[in-house]
């Protein structure tokens, strides 16, 4: 499809979304477009590599040793699963570890005061950017040094990887200010909206590195899990009942959009593959309960994804897509329903 006309129909989703008033559903729409744009740019580099390596081969004839890929979809290698050692250290309020994240950096303010600033020298671009704002019906947004807005509610993270740093105007080594701006009080039902926040609330907004699963101190594991919740929609795929960590796969009926809700009972990554394409990776840091729609934790975690397998780079077509879950460091029941 045209380039440019899939980011009209991107656009006109995102706009859909919008109107929904589904925060879940909003936040699925705008990581689906992000991924198409990163696929595409990806593919014009592509594109360049090839060229120049077909002028590196016509000007050598050196025979270089075949390297054997994995097959599409397989799993990496297991890591280590970390043991549970807390923190109870906070920071301006934050715990040190939140999110699968280290807080280094926080500050707050008072929310009369409409903003909060943030500056810092971020010594790496795995980036995460925490808010809390009290009381929780305080709208809010981080707003980076280019003016571009990192969207969702307050109280959430955000993970920012090196391809978008440059599009913020974050650079690491320099100096950067990030401020959460108020943006006034989310209105009870029936009632319009305010744009003045309430006259004692707080504001907090925190910055820090993302840290590898393995090394994240997990929180003590709790006698009796919680268990998974269960919904008559969809279809679910489950764990296997003696074995968390073995991969599952079932076919589902092809749609127009697939959405997935990805949950599990203890810390541990869940990968969702569709036809072999991985769609999203769930992560779990703690062990606190799920409910049937998901939480601002799982939106942000990569736990709730919609696709289109018409943006697959090869759709079929097939009457069906093969959705595989490949699970690491979970030791509890997961499912992720597709519905």
């Amino acid at each position: 499809m045209n380039g440019v006309l899939r980011d009209v129909l991107d656009e006109r989703a995102g706009d859909v979304a919008e109107e929904s008033g589904d925060p879940a559903r909003l936040a699925a729409v705008h990581r689906r477009i992000a991924r198409l744009r990163r696929r595409r740019i990806a593919a014009a580099g592509t594109a360049v590599a090839v060229v120049a390596l077909a002028v590196g081969v016509g000007a050598a004839a050196e025979v270089r040793p075949s390297i054997r890929k994995p097959p599409a979809g397989a799993l990496p290698a297991a890591t280590p699963t970390p043991s549970p050692s807390p923190s109870a250290r906070t920071i301006a309020g934050f715990p040190e570890y939140l999110d699968g994240g280290r807080v280094r950096w926080a500050t707050s303010a008072p929310a009369s005061e409409m903003t909060v600033s943030l500056t810092f020298v971020p010594t790496t671009t795995n980036l995460m950017i925490w808010t809390r704002c009290d009381p929780p019906e305080i709208l809010a947004q981080v707003e980076a040094p280019s003016g571009a807005l990192l969207g969702g509610e307050c109280g959430g993270s955000h993970r920012l990887r090196a391809r978008s740093l440059a599009d913020l105007g974050i650079k690491v080594g320099r100096p950067v200010t990030l401020r959460l701006n108020v943006d006034g009080t989310m209105p009870r039902p029936g009632e319009p909206r305010q744009t003045a926040p309430p006259a004692n609330g707080t504001i907090a907004l925190a910055a820090g590195e993302a840290v590898p699963f393995a090394a994240y101190p997990l929180p003590p594991r709790p006698a009796t899990l919680p268990p998974l919740p269960t919904s008559d929609t969809g279809t679910t795929i489950r764990s296997a009942p003696d074995d968390p960590l073995a991969p599952q796969s079932v076919a589902v009926s092809r749609r127009q959009r697939l959405t997935f809700l990805a949950q599990s009972q203890t810390p541990g990554t869940l990968r969702v593959l569709a036809d072999g394409r991985e769609i999203t990776t769930c992560v779990k840091w703690d062990y606190a309960p799920t409910a049937t729609r998901p939480s601002r934790a799982e939106i942000d975690n990569g736990c709730y994804e919609e696709f289109l397998p018409g943006d697959l780079d090869r759709p079929t077509k097939r009457d069906s897509v093969t959705i595989t879950v490949q699970p690491q460091h979970v030791a509890g029941d997961w499912a992720v329903r597709v519905f």
